[in-house]
């Protein structure tokens, strides 16, 4: 169990690197959205960038 946070917590240090290369914005999550990510991750059974990819589709629809 241990080994699959590490890689939740991998794949949001992507995310970050990903906006960041997306958006020229450099974000860095507090402890606690990385660690709500990892919990919806979890508890929905979905991947971390699916998370992300839902943020992005929602905040474009706003």
């Amino acid at each position: 169990m241990m080994d699959k946070i590490k890689s939740y917590c991998d794949d949001i240090k992507k995310m970050e690197l990903d906006f960041f290369k997306s958006h020229h914005i450099n974000i860095v999550m507090e402890d606690d959205a990385t660690d709500y990510m990892i919990e919806q991750t979890i508890c929905n059974n979905i991947p971390p960038e699916q998370l992300y990819k839902n943020s992005i589709r929602i905040s474009s629809s706003v």
